[in-house]
């Protein structure tokens, strides 16, 4: 951890490092955060999850062994704490009449599940505010991805597959006509978080960016967000193997959002809707509709609510999320891009419900959290648009975090 904190510290400096005087040199402030932690869980039945079962999906779909029995019938154990995080936020002087601040953060999570325990970068990015306008410029949440609002439930990756899960590397424009009122136009690339495909990363193959617009709305109790985002992907540009690989598909995803808090009460909701929204994490994707290599979206629909109080030093809360996978736009014709698909299987639909309980004092925090989910896994096949076929799964984890902020 020293040597993250120094390596964090270094780079900070690398952005600052500008000719100035004494005196402003004197306006620039570091603030360091972040935690250690440390979680432990058993699940009832074998589920897929990235980053060594740390960010948890659905269970495994049924799978039989010769003599008939359920291979993924069985339970796992694991405790991790890849998810420790730190980060700098830094202050300083203004520039072109912009109040000046940055943010540089990580984690031990890695880029993939096989770089799990190597340092990840999770936020990079500098803002210039004018007060009523502000401009981000580097990696932060997308803009789906609501801060003020999503779910705060104890399993690491903030509720996903219900709620998205998306940091990318962007520009964000801000106005504020008014205190409690703004709107946001970004424009955004993809990095870590992609869309599936047959090519590494089909939004950069397309030479399109992402574009996004918000309207946000914060008050003293009540927070919400409005957010329509707009992608391209060219998912065979480098394929030579692949006729009319030119072809590419857009795709709309829509979210509303918000918030209500009142005397140590939060409840929080939220509505998703979209095509292809696997760069989101979140299930479906798109396929092949035609024998010229056109593509069409298979479109999600998530809901999601949660409430939560805190007494003192207890705090309880439940979350309960659906996803639903509500079809292709045309019929399937040929290869299906799916986020997530195994064995031959794609989803239908994913439940969970997850109950908490957890005591804090000071910077120390201990959390409970049982989660139920199940998953309806199926087939997706030619001349047709939904998954047919499906069986449901489900599976129980308990999850015991213990967390120390600094």
């Amino acid at each position: 951890m020293k040597q993250v904190i120094i390596g964090l510290l270094l780079l900070s400096n690398c952005l600052f490092s500008v000719k100035a005087t004494e005196k402003e040199k004197s306006t620039i402030n570091f603030k360091f955060y972040g935690y250690i932690r440390y979680e432990g869980y058993w699940d009832s039945r074998q589920s897929i999850a990235s980053r060594i079962e740390n960010v948890y999906l659905f269970p495994r779909p049924e799978k039989l062994d010769i003599i008939g029995n359920d291979i993924n019938d069985d339970s796992q154990f694991t405790m991790l704490s890849y998810q420790t995080r730190a980060g700098v936020k830094i202050s300083g002087p203004s520039i072109l009449g912009a109040k000046t601040t940055a943010v540089l953060e990580g984690d031990f999570m890695g880029t993939a599940s096989n770089m799990t325990g190597h340092i990840r970068l999770r936020q990079a990015f500098v803002k210039l505010d004018w007060n009523k306008t502000n401009l981000i410029l580097g990696q932060y949440w997308h803009p789906i991805f609501v801060p003020q609002i999503f779910p705060n439930v104890v399993a690491t990756g903030a509720a996903v597959p219900f709620y998205p899960l998306n940091r990318s590397p962007q520009v964000r424009f801000t106005y504020k006509p008014f205190t409690n009122l703004s709107v946001s136009a970004t424009v955004l690339g993809h990095a870590e978080y992609r869309s599936v495909g047959p090519t590494s990363n089909p939004q950069q193959n397309s030479g399109v960016p992402e574009f996004a617009g918000q309207v946000f709305y914060n008050s003293k109790h009540i927070t919400l967000a409005a957010t329509i985002a707009y992608r391209t992907i060219q998912p065979n540009k480098l394929s030579v193997n692949a006729p009319n690989n030119d072809k590419k598909l857009s795709s709309v995803n829509y979210s509303l959002a918000g918030k209500f808090s009142y005397n140590g009460f939060v409840a929080r909701a939220g509505l998703l809707y979209g095509g292809n929204m696997s760069s989101l994490k979140m299930i479906g994707g798109y396929a092949v509709s035609s024998d010229k290599n056109e593509y069409t979206n298979i479109n999600t629909l998530s809901q999601w609510f949660e409430i939560e109080k805190t007494f003192d030093k207890i705090t309880v809360g439940i979350f309960a999320g659906r996803a639903k996978n509500t079809g292709a736009n045309d019929n399937i014709k040929g290869d299906i891009y799916y986020f997530l698909s195994t064995d031959g299987k794609y989803i239908d639909e994913t439940y969970r419900i997850s109950p908490k309980v957890g005591y804090s004092i000071k910077n120390f925090n201990i959390f409970f959290e049982p989660m139920y989910s199940t998953a309806s896994w199926g087939d997706m096949k030619k001349d047709n648009k939904k998954v047919t076929n499906s069986k449901t799964v489900s599976n129980t984890r308990m999850l015991f975090s213990v967390m120390y902020k600094f």
